[in-house]
Protein backbone atom coordinates (compact mmCIF):
# COMPACT_ATOMS: atom_id res chain seq x y z
CA UNK A 1 0.00 0.00 0.00
CA UNK A 2 1.27 3.44 -0.89
CA UNK A 3 2.00 5.52 2.24
CA UNK A 4 -0.69 8.07 3.03
CA UNK A 5 0.34 11.70 2.73
CA UNK A 6 -1.62 14.22 4.79
CA UNK A 7 -2.40 17.75 3.63
CA UNK A 8 -4.28 20.19 5.83
CA UNK A 9 -7.37 21.70 4.21
CA UNK A 10 -9.29 23.54 6.87
CA UNK A 11 -10.47 20.92 9.37
CA UNK A 12 -10.14 18.08 6.85
CA UNK A 13 -7.18 15.83 6.12
CA UNK A 14 -6.39 14.94 2.51
CA UNK A 15 -5.22 11.39 1.97
CA UNK A 16 -3.64 10.45 -1.32
CA UNK A 17 -4.63 7.28 -3.27
CA UNK A 18 -4.33 3.76 -1.92
CA UNK A 19 -3.70 0.84 -4.28
CA UNK A 20 -5.14 -2.06 -2.28
CA UNK A 21 -8.58 -3.55 -1.67
CA UNK A 22 -8.96 -2.23 1.88
CA UNK A 23 -11.89 0.05 1.05
CA UNK A 24 -14.80 -0.62 3.39
CA UNK A 25 -18.23 0.61 2.35
CA UNK A 26 -20.09 2.48 5.08
CA UNK A 27 -22.75 5.23 5.26
CA UNK A 28 -20.17 7.96 5.96
CA UNK A 29 -18.27 7.43 2.68
CA UNK A 30 -19.10 9.51 -0.40
CA UNK A 31 -17.57 9.94 -3.86
CA UNK A 32 -17.54 13.29 -5.69
CA UNK A 33 -16.55 13.97 -9.30
CA UNK A 34 -15.02 17.13 -10.76
CA UNK A 35 -16.58 16.98 -14.23
CA UNK A 36 -14.71 19.14 -16.76
CA UNK A 37 -15.85 20.61 -20.07
CA UNK A 38 -14.62 18.83 -23.22
CA UNK A 39 -13.33 22.06 -24.81
CA UNK A 40 -12.63 24.45 -21.93
CA UNK A 41 -10.51 23.06 -19.06
CA UNK A 42 -11.51 25.86 -16.66
CA UNK A 43 -15.22 24.96 -16.87
CA UNK A 44 -16.69 22.42 -14.50
CA UNK A 45 -20.24 21.13 -14.11
CA UNK A 46 -21.94 21.71 -10.77
CA UNK A 47 -25.37 20.57 -9.67
CA UNK A 48 -27.73 22.54 -7.43
CA UNK A 49 -28.52 20.39 -4.43
CA UNK A 50 -31.87 20.88 -2.72
CA UNK A 51 -31.84 21.30 1.03
CA UNK A 52 -32.50 17.92 2.56
CA UNK A 53 -35.05 17.45 5.35
CA UNK A 54 -32.74 14.96 7.05
CA UNK A 55 -29.40 13.33 6.32
CA UNK A 56 -27.30 10.64 7.96
CA UNK A 57 -24.07 11.99 6.46
CA UNK A 58 -21.74 12.47 9.40
CA UNK A 59 -20.14 15.56 7.86
CA UNK A 60 -23.31 17.55 8.54
CA UNK A 61 -23.74 16.12 12.05
CA UNK A 62 -27.08 14.56 11.09
CA UNK A 63 -28.56 17.98 10.31
CA UNK A 64 -30.20 18.80 6.96
CA UNK A 65 -27.73 19.17 4.12
CA UNK A 66 -27.79 22.84 3.07
CA UNK A 67 -28.86 23.98 -0.38
CA UNK A 68 -26.01 24.84 -2.74
CA UNK A 69 -23.98 24.19 -5.88
CA UNK A 70 -21.45 21.40 -5.82
CA UNK A 71 -19.80 18.51 -7.60
CA UNK A 72 -22.03 15.56 -8.50
CA UNK A 73 -21.61 12.53 -6.28
CA UNK A 74 -23.08 10.30 -3.63
CA UNK A 75 -22.52 7.47 -1.22
CA UNK A 76 -20.83 4.15 -1.93
CA UNK A 77 -23.32 1.29 -1.89
CA UNK A 78 -23.07 -2.45 -1.39
CA UNK A 79 -23.86 -3.08 -5.05
CA UNK A 80 -20.63 -1.25 -6.00
CA UNK A 81 -18.51 -4.00 -4.42
CA UNK A 82 -19.16 -6.68 -7.10
CA UNK A 83 -19.61 -6.77 -10.87
CA UNK A 84 -22.51 -8.48 -12.66
CA UNK A 85 -20.65 -11.82 -12.61
CA UNK A 86 -20.23 -11.66 -8.83
CA UNK A 87 -16.52 -10.88 -8.89
CA UNK A 88 -15.20 -8.57 -6.19
CA UNK A 89 -14.08 -5.23 -7.53
CA UNK A 90 -10.87 -3.51 -6.49
CA UNK A 91 -11.13 -0.32 -4.43
CA UNK A 92 -10.58 1.84 -7.50
CA UNK A 93 -13.19 -0.10 -9.50
CA UNK A 94 -15.73 0.30 -6.68
CA UNK A 95 -15.09 4.02 -6.51
CA UNK A 96 -15.41 4.48 -10.29
CA UNK A 97 -18.61 2.42 -10.36
CA UNK A 98 -20.17 4.62 -7.71
CA UNK A 99 -18.89 7.79 -9.38
CA UNK A 100 -20.29 6.86 -12.79
CA UNK A 101 -23.69 5.95 -11.37
CA UNK A 102 -23.95 9.22 -9.44
CA UNK A 103 -22.80 11.45 -12.31
CA UNK A 104 -25.35 9.94 -14.69
CA UNK A 105 -28.13 10.12 -12.09
CA UNK A 106 -27.44 13.75 -11.12
CA UNK A 107 -26.33 15.34 -14.42
CA UNK A 108 -27.75 13.08 -17.13
CA UNK A 109 -24.37 13.00 -18.91
CA UNK A 110 -23.44 9.49 -20.00
CA UNK A 111 -20.24 9.83 -22.03
CA UNK A 112 -17.24 10.78 -19.90
CA UNK A 113 -13.85 9.32 -19.07
CA UNK A 114 -12.14 9.35 -15.71
CA UNK A 115 -8.79 11.09 -15.36
CA UNK A 116 -6.04 9.21 -13.53
CA UNK A 117 -4.09 10.67 -10.64
CA UNK A 118 -1.48 7.95 -11.13
CA UNK A 119 -1.16 5.33 -13.89
CA UNK A 120 -3.14 2.84 -11.77
CA UNK A 121 -5.39 5.00 -9.65
CA UNK A 122 -8.16 7.50 -10.39
CA UNK A 123 -8.51 8.93 -6.88
CA UNK A 124 -7.23 12.50 -6.71
CA UNK A 125 -8.18 13.34 -3.12
CA UNK A 126 -9.27 11.42 -0.03
CA UNK A 127 -10.57 13.39 2.95
CA UNK A 128 -11.55 12.27 6.40
CA UNK A 129 -13.31 14.80 8.60
CA UNK A 130 -13.12 14.59 12.40
CA UNK A 131 -16.81 13.65 12.34
CA UNK A 132 -15.94 10.50 10.39
CA UNK A 133 -17.23 11.62 6.99
CA UNK A 134 -14.92 10.21 4.30
CA UNK A 135 -14.89 12.03 0.95
CA UNK A 136 -13.22 10.67 -2.19
CA UNK A 137 -12.80 13.01 -5.17
CA UNK A 138 -12.30 11.91 -8.77
CA UNK A 139 -12.00 13.87 -12.02
CA UNK A 140 -13.73 13.13 -15.30
CA UNK A 141 -13.56 14.66 -18.77
CA UNK A 142 -16.86 14.91 -20.63
CA UNK A 143 -16.63 13.49 -24.18
CA UNK A 144 -19.86 14.92 -25.61
CA UNK A 145 -23.05 16.59 -24.43
CA UNK A 146 -25.37 13.62 -24.84
CA UNK A 147 -27.74 13.53 -21.87
CA UNK A 148 -30.52 11.41 -20.47
CA UNK A 149 -33.14 12.53 -17.96
CA UNK A 150 -31.82 13.35 -14.50
CA UNK A 151 -32.94 10.60 -12.12
CA UNK A 152 -32.40 12.19 -8.73
CA UNK A 153 -34.82 15.09 -9.17
CA UNK A 154 -35.78 14.88 -5.51
CA UNK A 155 -32.19 15.85 -4.62
CA UNK A 156 -31.01 17.86 -7.64
CA UNK A 157 -32.84 20.98 -8.79
CA UNK A 158 -30.56 22.16 -11.59
CA UNK A 159 -27.15 21.83 -13.22
CA UNK A 160 -24.87 24.27 -15.03
CA UNK A 161 -21.35 24.85 -16.32
CA UNK A 162 -19.25 27.23 -14.22
CA UNK A 163 -16.24 28.97 -15.73
CA UNK A 164 -13.62 29.26 -12.99
CA UNK A 165 -11.60 31.68 -15.15
CA UNK A 166 -14.31 34.22 -14.21
CA UNK A 167 -14.39 35.92 -10.80
CA UNK A 168 -16.94 34.37 -8.40
CA UNK A 169 -18.25 37.89 -7.80
CA UNK A 170 -19.32 38.15 -11.43
CA UNK A 171 -20.29 34.50 -11.78
CA UNK A 172 -22.77 34.48 -8.90
CA UNK A 173 -24.18 37.99 -9.03
CA UNK A 174 -27.29 36.71 -10.84
CA UNK A 175 -27.66 33.50 -8.84
CA UNK A 176 -29.35 33.27 -5.47
CA UNK A 177 -27.42 30.15 -4.40
CA UNK A 178 -23.68 29.87 -3.70
CA UNK A 179 -21.36 26.88 -4.14
CA UNK A 180 -20.25 24.69 -1.26
CA UNK A 181 -16.99 26.05 0.14
CA UNK A 182 -15.39 22.59 0.37
CA UNK A 183 -16.39 21.68 -3.20
CA UNK A 184 -14.77 24.85 -4.54
CA UNK A 185 -11.54 24.01 -2.74
CA UNK A 186 -11.43 20.42 -3.95
CA UNK A 187 -12.29 21.42 -7.51
CA UNK A 188 -9.41 23.88 -7.65
CA UNK A 189 -6.99 21.35 -6.13
CA UNK A 190 -8.00 18.69 -8.67
CA UNK A 191 -7.78 21.08 -11.65
CA UNK A 192 -4.33 22.18 -10.54
CA UNK A 193 -3.14 18.59 -10.24
CA UNK A 194 -4.45 17.80 -13.72
CA UNK A 195 -2.72 20.87 -15.14
CA UNK A 196 0.61 20.01 -13.53
CA UNK A 197 0.88 16.61 -15.19
CA UNK A 198 -1.20 16.91 -18.37
CA UNK A 199 0.37 17.33 -21.81
CA UNK A 200 -2.87 16.67 -23.66
CA UNK A 201 -4.98 19.58 -22.44
CA UNK A 202 -4.58 23.37 -22.11
CA UNK A 203 -3.72 24.69 -18.67
CA UNK A 204 -6.93 25.78 -16.87
CA UNK A 205 -6.61 29.50 -16.11
CA UNK A 206 -8.43 29.83 -12.78
CA UNK A 207 -9.31 33.36 -11.67
CA UNK A 208 -7.10 34.21 -8.66
CA UNK A 209 -10.01 35.29 -6.47
CA UNK A 210 -11.22 31.67 -6.28
CA UNK A 211 -8.05 30.85 -4.35
CA UNK A 212 -9.28 32.89 -1.40
CA UNK A 213 -11.11 29.76 -0.23
CA UNK A 214 -7.67 28.64 0.97
CA UNK A 215 -6.14 30.08 4.15
CA UNK A 216 -2.80 31.83 3.81
CA UNK A 217 0.21 30.22 5.47
CA UNK A 218 1.85 32.13 8.29
CA UNK A 219 4.42 30.28 10.36
CA UNK A 220 3.95 32.76 13.22
CA UNK A 221 0.22 32.04 13.53
CA UNK A 222 -1.22 29.58 16.07
CA UNK A 223 -0.83 26.00 14.82
CA UNK A 224 -4.56 25.27 14.86
CA UNK A 225 -5.58 28.54 13.24
CA UNK A 226 -7.70 27.89 10.12
CA UNK A 227 -9.86 29.92 7.78
CA UNK A 228 -13.55 29.66 8.76
CA UNK A 229 -15.82 29.00 5.78
CA UNK A 230 -18.12 31.79 6.97
CA UNK A 231 -15.41 34.38 6.20
CA UNK A 232 -15.37 33.44 2.52
CA UNK A 233 -19.17 33.32 2.26
CA UNK A 234 -19.58 36.68 3.98
CA UNK A 235 -17.05 38.38 1.76
CA UNK A 236 -18.53 36.90 -1.41
CA UNK A 237 -22.09 37.86 -0.45
CA UNK A 238 -20.91 41.37 0.41
CA UNK A 239 -19.45 41.92 -3.07
CA UNK A 240 -22.40 40.31 -4.81
CA UNK A 241 -24.72 42.74 -3.02
CA UNK A 242 -22.54 45.62 -4.15
CA UNK A 243 -22.68 44.40 -7.75
CA UNK A 244 -26.45 44.01 -7.80
CA UNK A 245 -27.62 46.98 -5.75
CA UNK A 246 -29.48 49.72 -7.56
CA UNK A 247 -27.60 52.75 -8.77
CA UNK A 248 -28.15 55.56 -6.23
CA UNK A 249 -28.90 58.17 -8.87
CA UNK A 250 -30.99 56.32 -11.45
CA UNK A 251 -32.49 53.59 -9.29
CA UNK A 252 -31.67 51.01 -11.96
CA UNK A 253 -29.67 47.81 -11.42
CA UNK A 254 -26.03 47.80 -12.47
CA UNK A 255 -25.69 45.93 -15.75
CA UNK A 256 -22.65 44.72 -17.71
CA UNK A 257 -20.80 47.63 -19.24
CA UNK A 258 -18.39 50.34 -18.18
CA UNK A 259 -19.94 50.78 -14.71
CA UNK A 260 -19.99 47.04 -14.23
CA UNK A 261 -16.33 46.63 -15.16
CA UNK A 262 -15.30 49.52 -12.90
CA UNK A 263 -17.17 48.06 -9.94
CA UNK A 264 -15.76 44.61 -10.63
CA UNK A 265 -12.18 45.93 -10.57
CA UNK A 266 -12.87 47.72 -7.31
CA UNK A 267 -14.31 44.58 -5.74
CA UNK A 268 -11.44 42.43 -6.93
CA UNK A 269 -9.04 44.87 -5.30
CA UNK A 270 -11.07 44.53 -2.12
CA UNK A 271 -10.81 40.73 -2.48
CA UNK A 272 -7.03 41.09 -2.66
CA UNK A 273 -6.98 43.09 0.57
CA UNK A 274 -9.29 40.52 2.12
CA UNK A 275 -6.78 37.82 1.23
CA UNK A 276 -3.95 39.78 2.82
CA UNK A 277 -5.99 40.11 6.00
CA UNK A 278 -6.09 36.33 6.30
CA UNK A 279 -2.37 36.12 7.04
CA UNK A 280 -3.27 35.09 10.60
CA UNK A 281 -4.56 31.80 9.25
CA UNK A 282 -2.54 28.87 7.98
CA UNK A 283 -3.00 25.51 6.32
Amino acid sequence: MEPLQNIREGHEVARMPMHDNSLVINPSMTVHVVLTHPHDPAKIYWVLNRQEPLTTTYHFSRTPKPRGWGNPGGGLEVMDAQDNAGHTRSSDQMIQTCARREVVAETGFTNFNFEYATPLNSVFLRYTCPSGHHVITLAALLQNFQQVAVEEVEEIEDGAWFDLSVSPIELFQRRSDLPYWSHVRRSIMVLNRIAQRSTRRPFPLIHPTWNLVFPIKDMNAPKRSTLPSTAWYQQLRHHIRQMTEADTETGTPIVPGKDFETRLKQDEESWRKFGESLAQYRL
